[in-house]
């Protein structure tokens, strides 16, 4: 089942949660701008208003394709996630009923241990393939406004009878962005690896005395290491989580998909978000905050080097 999971493209995640933030704050300073709209003459005040429903417009724009593309992609996961629910509940079932047959008498010690163990075992795993749903269900919601926006039809209006934001459809001319197309997992990271070795938006201009590539040279396929966060203890690297594109999820809680079981670490504490600029590290509100190379933050764009902080925990950002 884990191999339909990763089909599921989580690409578009990481820019709506961008969007989201930018337009819940443009949506406060228009909400305060009505407190305030007799201190400032009626002209400022329209001119900072227009300003401020023009980028919302923007923003509205830039977030239609992305949602359409999210939303196929939640369906996916949906159907996965209901098939993973059917088959805990025939492990439950089966281990309900292992027990109840052995207090009928029908199994030897010996053998209902053997069974019992490949039952939690089962159990378990199919329990631990529905945690990772949940996890990557709880980011495609947390990317919309609500969970009945997320669930609209493409192209529908929201809960309250608001046009989804987006693009403008290209022109029949246009080649289509890469937002537009839903990518493949394997799309998706390379895709990753473009943005941050600095191939986004197309490969540049070969040289042509340089000659063919190495790989084309010898058939070989060029593997690129993702970036990821490797954990240093003494100074001494030591696990290493790769950063795969949409959200990772950092924290205490064992939906995390990084996890420190540390008192000092918020159960969500921070999230690592892919964009077009790069891998971002967000606090994710919690209590005793995020530091990087030593300076507090809510929130930074990551670069080759770095050293994250968590609770007592540091990790090296390495491309």
């Amino acid at each position: 089942m884990r191999d339909e999971l990763q089909q599921i493209d989580v690409s578009p995640i990481a820019d709506l949660v961008r969007i989201k933030r930018e337009e819940d704050t443009l949506r406060e300073r228009l909400e305060k701008m009505e407190g305030a709209r007799g201190k400032v003459s009626a002209v400022v005040y329209a001119r900072v208003r227009s300003d401020y429903e023009s980028k919302q417009a923007a923003l509205q724009a830039e977030a239609r394709p992305l949602q359409d593309q999210a939303r196929l992609e939640y369906v996916k996961l949906k159907a996965v996630r209901g098939q993973v629910e059917r088959l805990v509940e025939e492990a439950t079932l089966e281990k309900e009923e292992l027990e109840f047959r052995r207090e009928l008498g029908e199994f030897a010690d010996g053998e209902f241990q053997k069974r019992a163990s490949e039952s939690e075992k089962t159990l378990a795993e199919r329990r631990s393939e529905l945690d990772e749903i949940e996890m990557l269900r709880a980011q495609f919601v947390g990317a919309f406004h609500s969970e009945r926006e997320l669930d609209a039809p493409s192209g529908a209006p929201d809960a309250e009878g608001v046009q989804p934001a987006g693009k403008t459809p290209p022109t029949q001319d246009a080649p289509l962005s890469p937002a537009t197309v839903p990518l493949s997992t394997a799309e998706a990271v390379n895709d990753a690896t473009a943005v941050l070795s600095g191939r986004a938006g197309g490969s540049p201009a070969a040289d042509p005395s340089a000659g063919p590539p190495a790989s084309a040279k010898t058939g070989a396929t060029l593997a690129v290491p993702m970036p990821r966060l490797v954990v240093v203890t003494d100074n001494k690297p030591g696990d290493e989580y790769v950063l795969k594109p949409g959200v990772t999820t950092i924290g205490r809680s064992p939906r995390c998909q990084i996890r420190f079981p540390h008192g000092e670490v918020s159960r969500h504490h921070a999230d690592v978000i892919m964009g077009s600029e790069g891998y971002r590290v967000l606090d994710a509100g919690s209590d005793n905050g995020i530091f990087v190379n030593g300076q507090r933050v809510t929130e930074q764009v990551l670069s080759d080097g770095d050293v994250l902080q968590i609770g007592t925990q540091r990790l090296l950002f390495k491309l």
